[in-house]
């Protein structure tokens, strides 16, 4: 994307959460955000980044729900 011109966010310098963001528009085609040029996203994509992906996304649903789900069962009792 740098050949084309396209520079990474400035809100993003070291932080790392471009990344969430690209998986997300790669598993979800019809997200469009406004923080940053994402056709060019979807045209660099290869189908080993789409799997890679998927599976990231899956693996944050399911780190999700167990933590919320210990978070209930074994929370402070109000």
């Amino acid at each position: 994307m740098k050949k084309e011109g396209i520079e990474q966010p400035v809100w993003d310098k070291g932080v790392g959460s471009i990344g969430i963001t690209y998986a997300l528009i790669m598993v979800f085609p019809k997200l469009k955000p406004t923080i940053f040029d994402f056709d060019a996203v979807r045209r660099h994509t290869r189908e080993k980044d789409k799997i890679l992906a998927h599976f990231y996304t899956t693996a944050l649903l399911i780190s999700f729900i167990i933590m919320l789900t210990v978070a209930y069962l074994y929370g402070p009792d109000n």
